[in-house]
Formats: C-alpha cells, sequence, structure tokens
C-alpha cells in the first residue's frame, strides 16, 4: 500500500457533511441585531468629533456592519468628508453607521 493511500484511512469521516456550516450559519443569523437610531445629543456629539478628526488621530469606534456592532480601535489612516466614510484598524467605516465614537 502506497503511503498517501494510508495516510487517507486516517482522515476523519463526516457523516453529515455540511451540517457544521449550516449551523454556524443560523447561529449568524439569529444574533443579528437591528441598527439603532442615534439620539440627537449622541449625534451632535458624533458630529463634533468628525469635525475635529483628520488622519493620524487615533479613536475608537463602534459601527454597524453586517447584522451587528463591532468595534475597531486605532489609527484614521483615511479620511473622505465628501464621501462620508473613513478607515481605522483596516475597516472602511461610513459616517451613518457609527454608534459610538471617542477620541483615544
Amino acid at each position: 500500500m502506497r503511503r498517501i493511500d494510508r495516510a487517507k484511512q486516517f482522515l476523519p469521516f463526516d457523516s453529515m457533511k455540511g451540517l457544521q456550516e449550516a449551523l454556524r450559519a443560523q447561529e449568524e443569523m439569529q444574533s443579528r441585531v437591528e441598527k439603532r437610531e442615534l439620539g440627537e445629543e449622541d449625534a451632535e456629539h458624533i458630529s463634533h468629533l468628525l469635525g475635529q478628526t483628520s488622519r493620524g488621530d487615533t479613536v475608537k469606534v463602534v459601527y454597524y456592519r453586517s447584522g451587528r456592532y463591532v468595534t475597531a480601535e486605532g489609527e484614521v489612516t483615511a479620511f473622505d468628508p465628501i464621501r462620508r466614510t473613513f478607515v481605522v484598524d483596516g475597516q472602511k467605516i461610513s459616517f451613518d453607521d457609527i454608534g459610538e465614537m471617542e477620541r483615544c
């Protein structure tokens, strides 16, 4: 018996192929949340911080992406007020998706 054929007999056997992927997809769908509307005071605070933010600043941002809130913390590497986006920790974030923001 060839060495490669011997190795195949010890490979794990998955009798329910695709079950783990289906369970992960189901769990992800159940963990989604709706995007919350910001209050006037929170929106003004974020707007004020964005007005003072530029490339090179360090910020911590909680933003909405794909059905959940995600936190990014790091240096602002790109800031585009015309397109209303900026990049933190490699993540492109829209101004409209920001839930919380603070400068570090």
